[in-house]
């Protein structure tokens, strides 16, 4: 028994490091666009975060493919336009820009 629970605790532990990548920024957005030759929103944002060592620094994306595109385009278009600061979390690089992956805004 001692041995399966130390298993199981060694397993969560490895599992938990392997998505250990990624990382979050809290701010406001400065500036939405689509560009020609990208798969998705580009976006600035007031906090510089680059945790996966993307080649660009500049600007962050949204996946066009992401599931949720609509809701979260929705959410950073409320948020930008009433300046309201917004919490996004990235996870790997697309396009050699950080990639959103989740979003939050808590008023």
């Amino acid at each position: 028994m001692f041995k399966t629970i130390t298993l199981f605790i060694i397993c969560v532990l490895l599992s938990v490091s392997a998505f250990a990548g990624g990382g979050s920024a809290n701010g406001k957005i400065t500036r939405l666009h689509f560009w020609q030759g990208h798969n998705g929103l580009l976006f600035s944002h007031e906090s510089k975060v680059n945790p996966d060592s993307c080649s660009r620094t500049d600007q962050y994306i949204l996946r066009k493919s992401h599931p949720y595109f609509d809701e979260i385009y929705s959410l950073m278009l409320a948020a930008h336009f009433s300046k309201e600061p917004i919490t996004l979390y990235f996870s790997e690089c697309y396009e050699g820009f950080p990639s959103l992956v989740h979003i939050y805004s808590v008023k």
